[in-house]
């Protein structure tokens, strides 16, 4: 145990250094003079802009530049800030709310996530386990930003039980922004808890208790409970430092629990037969046909131009001429919701391309050769894995902004780009663990020894037994990107204007005033948007249940 925490500690050292260096790279090119505004509205003098270059090191190459950053930040300091204040002393007076926050919406999930997930459980079946396992979905299909502005609208606005704003950082003002935070985290931990009750349900110690005679209540609390918890227990802590960073953790389906290629030569016959008596397939598939309809061909649906807009008809409620009302600028926002599926289905198909591809290459090779070159590839993987995938989305696009008149397919392109420079290690991961599972197996090793090249082992025999995993959490990936496509629009960083998606409708709606006098237009591009990403989950859903032989 000793020498394994060694390990794992020395590990962390090259991830450390990896992660720091790409997001000091990414700061280091953000455009823009450190010292303009500095001297007023004139420019600096040259003497003035020696100095401050020479006082902070600008004046340095980059791997110099670097080497004295990590110096510093591992003594602790982190520098000051524009005015002059050091950057510790202004974490210090931020973090006590950031944790208050952070424990608020851990003990939501805590509590609500493990009592939903015993008790869909427990009564595996009946209306409360359908219940949870669909809000639980539908809370996972909508993004953050829509929740906390629904919530607004609703307990702060409407009904006033919550303040809306939390100024003053009291833990009354942070009841709500905890409850919408914590929202997601309910959600996975009542799957979670669940899957897990389910399983050990199964288990011989549960069986032997109950010939002994014991009641049902005792097994749940003395056997299965205490055991399900464990995976429960680990992802809360991952959750917590995520919280912390204001992301959400969000467990790879497959990787905690990966699918079981044990029976290689009629998994993909079984899925196919199990998606077919699968309702939730049914309904995903025929969503997913509209909204690839809708974004192909958005005249099927509307007859309106979304760039016709009329400033004398803004913020018009829904009526006979326009179904989903009007905008701040008088457009039509059904028209905008019909148009908008372009840009966010297409931003999320190529992001899901770009990083299966990526990493189902970077896992297939790195499980198969194993060695040295495993080990790089994972050390490599863990240092893009440690940048939440929001936060580094964010430092990339402001990295490379989009300058007025920027064409719209290289607005998408970045966007695509920023996902999937993040979001391939979580598919490499995966890929390499199934491709493990699968070598040992006797058809691999039968066609070792016939002599077979790898390339053919790989074609014939891994890939086709080792990609069901990364085909499943891909389909729920694009579900997921569409979201953040969505996060990042509604952020500024995203696509702009005159782009069209539904991030940047949601955006266009933003702020107490629209929410409060026109919620419409907050309202149906994000139920659009909701629904789209429901649809992926639940076809992800449904391939995950077939591909599953204990389904079978």
């Amino acid at each position: 145990m000793f020498k394994y925490i060694v390990r794992r500690i020395l590990q962390m050292i090259p991830v450390l250094i990896g992660t720091t260096f790409i997001i000091f790279c990414l700061v280091f090119a953000l455009p823009g003079d450190p010292t303009a505004g500095r001297c007023g509205e004139r420019p600096c003098p040259p003497a003035y802009v020696a100095a401050f270059r020479a006082e902070y090191n600008l004046d340095k190459p980059l791997l110099v530049q670097y080497g004295l950053y990590l110096e510093k930040l591992l003594h602790g300091n982190l520098g000051v800030d524009y005015y002059g204040n050091t950057v510790v002393s202004e974490l210090g007076a931020r973090y006590p709310v950031t944790i208050k926050l952070a424990v608020i919406a851990l003990l939501v999930e805590i509590v609500i996530g493990i009592l939903a997930g015993v008790w869909a459980g427990v009564r595996r079946g009946a209306f409360i386990d359908y219940f949870v396992l669909v809000s639980s979905l539908i809370v996972i299909s909508i993004p953050i930003f829509v929740i906390g502005s629904l919530a607004q609208l609703i307990f702060g606005l409407r009904l006033g039980w919550l303040p809306v704003t939390a100024g003053d950082g009291s833990s009354g003002a942070l009841i709500l922004p905890g409850l919408v935070l914590g929202a997601l985290s309910v959600a996975y931990v009542a799957r979670l808890t669940r899957s897990n009750l389910l399983e050990n349900q199964r288990a011989d110690y549960v069986r032997t208790a109950k010939a002994k005679g014991m009641s049902p209540s005792r097994i749940v609390t003395m056997h299965t409970l205490r055991n399900s918890l464990i995976p429960v227990i680990t992802f809360i802590g991952y959750d917590f430092g995520a919280l912390m960073g204001g992301a959400i953790a969000d467990p790879t389906p497959g990787e905690n629990n990966a699918l079981d290629n044990s029976k290689p030569r009629s998994v993909w016959n079984d899925a196919w037969v199990c998606l077919q008596h699968n309702p939730l397939f049914w309904i995903s598939v025929t969503l997913i046909v509209v909204f690839l309809t809708m974004a192909g061909v958005p005249a099927i649906f509307t007859s309106k131009d979304p760039t016709d807009c009329n400033l004398s008809a803004a913020r018009h409620i829904p009526s006979a001429v326009h179904w989903f009302g009007t905008d701040i600028q008088g457009c039509d926002v059904y028209s905008r919701t019909v148009y908008g599926a372009r840009s966010s289905i297409l931003v999320g198909v190529l992001a899901t391309l770009g990083t299966t591809i990526l990493g189902a290459f970077i896992g297939l090779v790195a499980g198969f050769r194993g060695g040295w070159l495993d080990t790089l590839l994972s050390r490599i993987g863990d240092v893009f894995y440690a940048i939440p995938l929001l936060l580094g989305g964010i430092i990339i696009l402001y990295t490379f902004p989009n300058e007025p008149g920027t064409p719209y397919l290289v607005m998408v392109l970045k966007v695509v780009g920023a996902i999937v420079i993040l979001g391939w290690p979580s598919i490499a991961r995966l890929m390499r663990s199934s491709v493990l599972q699968v070598l040992p197996h006797d058809y691999v090793q039968a066609a070792r020894a016939l002599g077979a090249s790898s390339w053919r082992i790989i074609r014939s025999h891994i890939l086709p037994n080792a990609v069901a995993p990364v085909i499943v959490v891909s389909t729920i990936n694009l579900g997921a990107y569409i979201a953040i496509e969505a996060t990042l629009s509604y952020l500024g960083i995203g696509l702009q204007e005159p782009a069209i998606s539904w991030g940047v409708s949601i955006s266009d709606a933003s702020g107490l005033g629209y929410v409060r006098s026109a919620p419409f237009m907050l309202l149906f591009p994000s139920l659009f948007l909701s629904l789209a990403v429901l649809a992926f989950i639940f076809l992800g859903e449904a391939a995950q249940d077939a591909f599953d032989p204990k389904q079978h």
